[in-house]
């Protein structure tokens, strides 16, 4: 009796387990993965570049001359390597990690790989919100992108287990602080209903995206580590760069402690990733002025086409783009 009714739950779950995997294959995925998907149908190829990153990469404005992201600038001034664009918005180091941990283990060996890391990405506001968190990514790339994994992710993500925006509420009430003095929580602190001027709020953007005091032990910055400790291992040329801030501006609106609070968080970073043979770092968070940026109300660190040249042309002026052949 007892086996009948076990062997009847085995064929229940095979059968439910075929009809996911038909759905999945023939349906499209409610939610896409393009760099996953596009790193797992890379073949190890000679003369490439991967370039990650968030949307600092592929920003462009309207008003831009030369409409080309960072990838394509670099691909043009590099003719004779293949530059892979892995950039999507909201990439965070945990999240490189993730994307390193999945190409090693897909056996692919770039001639470099290129990780932007923005200051803001460690912010309260980046690191702690909910759909940067990635979830379905990362247990795709934990089980190496495959299609029983993927068969798991629509079930998943309709049960909550795999919700993007799963603590959103924890997430709008975390009190944020500076000096230790309370500016309020997340969900009043970007309300810009509550404040009496656009000065007073770009003020407190610009305080609470980058003037968190970074310590070693932040948990996106010993991703970063982790990251560059495995592309060491597997000998792997990669340049870290800090992505420009508009600095100027972060000192008009907060003071003149902006930029030498962000100087200390750049030598955290910096000092975090000494000490290696294959890992360069570069930091370019100083070398623009605000005509190159195009944020208007809400600071960021997306750039005009004159701010992604300069970009570039730091970048291939950088050690490791120097001794590509």
């Amino acid at each position: 009796m007892h086996s009948r009714l076990f062997l009847k739950l085995i064929l229940f779950l095979i059968c439910l387990t075929l009809l996911q995997l038909t759905y999945t294959h023939f349906v499209p995925k409610v939610i896409s993965q393009p760099t996953l998907d596009k790193l797992s149908r890379t073949k190890p190829a000679p003369r490439t570049i991967y370039f990650f990153g968030d949307s600092t990469v592929n920003y462009t404005s309207p008003q831009d001359t030369n409409p080309s992201t960072l990838p394509q600038l670099l691909d043009q001034y590099l003719p004779d390597y293949h530059v892979l664009d892995l950039a999507h918005p909201a990439q965070t180091p945990i999240l490189y990690l993730t994307y390193t941990q999945f190409l090693l283990s897909q056996g692919l060996q770039p001639d470099l790989v290129i990780f932007p890391i923005n200051a803001r990405s460690f912010s309260p506001q980046w690191d702690l919100k909910p759909n940067y968190q990635f979830p379905t990514v990362r247990f795709l790339a934990h089980f190496h992108n495959h299609l029983l994994a993927k068969a798991v992710v629509n079930p998943a993500t309709t049960l909550h287990f795999l919700d993007a925006n799963r603590g959103l509420d924890q997430y709008l009430a975390t009190p944020i602080y500076r000096h230790q003095q309370l500016l309020g929580n997340i969900s009043t602190i970007r309300d810009e209903s509550t404040y009496q001027t656009q000065d007073d709020y770009t003020k407190t953007m610009m305080t609470y995206f980058y003037l968190c005091s970074l310590t070693p032990d932040h948990r996106q910055l010993q991703a970063l580590i982790h990251t560059a400790q495995l592309l060491e291992k597997n000998h792997v040329p990669t340049l870290f760069y800090l992505t420009p801030i508009d600095i100027q501006s972060g000192t008009h609106y907060t003071g003149p402690n902006f930029a030498s609070e962000v100087t200390a968080n750049t030598a955290t970073i910096k000092s975090s990733l000494e000490g290696f043979d294959y890992i360069h770092f570069l930091d370019l968070s100083a070398i623009l002025d605000p005509t190159h940026f195009a944020w208007d109300k809400i600071p960021n660190e997306h750039l005009r086409d004159s701010g992604r040249q300069a970009v570039i042309s730091s970048l291939l002026s950088s050690s490791p783009l120097n001794s590509l052949e």
